[in-house]
């Protein structure tokens, strides 16, 4: 629950007060670096010299695709990196900790279920005040009830990713490299620019998850 709350809150924090969001978001997702080696230590994980160049290609080629060059803002303020940190491990330790919890016999929904019930409570109030802002148009109705579906099995099928990969490491890498396809889909559906430095990003990154399931 700690976890859950402040890793998603200093994350945010990050990203607004950021001179470039990408920069937050980056680190935040970072936290393969963490958790692969602590596995290692607290789990006798396995991680094969391919799948670290895969991890090292990922993190590499993710600058590319995440750091908007004309997205840099004036800021005089470090915080930024305090609350970044926080949030990477925080990250960081939801992975070893459910890790931890799935290996002594909590099943994967127990897992997701009283956590969730509690953070959910916790986002109440500011859930409230955002509730009356929402204009409930049948699109924006159809689109929480995707997003629901899709963070339900994003969760349940990260836990399970958790219990069986042989290391927890392996399952964060490839999370972070979901960017390339969010770059991707976003070009396709909202046209956003492709550049050729976003592309060579999205092959650097494609190319460590290959080598991660080879």
């Amino acid at each position: 629950l700690i976890l859950i709350y402040f890793g998603n809150l200093y994350a945010l924090r990050g990203i607004e007060s950021a001179p470039n969001p990408g920069y937050s978001v980056l680190i935040s997702k970072m936290y393969v670096v963490f958790t692969a080696p602590a596995s290692l230590l607290l789990f006798n994980s396995t991680l094969s010299r391919q799948s670290i160049v895969g991890i090292v290609l990922i993190i590499g080629f993710s600058y590319l695709v995440m750091v908007e060059k004309k997205s840099v803002r004036k800021t005089s303020s470090s915080a930024w990196v305090a609350s970044t940190l926080i949030a990477f491990f925080c990250f960081g330790g939801i992975a070893l900790t459910s890790k931890f919890l799935l290996q002594s016999g909590v099943p994967i929904l127990i897992r997701l279920l009283f956590p969730g019930i509690l953070a959910s409570i916790l986002y109440l109030p500011e859930a409230n005040k955002g509730y009356r802002k929402i204009k409930w148009a049948n699109q924006a109705i159809l689109l929480l009830i995707g997003i629901c579906f899709c963070s339900m099995a994003f969760n349940y099928l990260m836990q399970y990713a958790f219990a069986h990969s042989p290391n927890v490491g392996l399952v964060n890498a490839a999370n972070a490299g979901s960017t390339a396809l969010l770059a991707i889909t976003s070009a396709l559906i909202f046209h956003d620019h492709l550049s050729k430095r976003k592309l060579l990003g999205i092959a650097g990154v494609l190319c460590g998850v290959g080598l991660l399931f080879l």
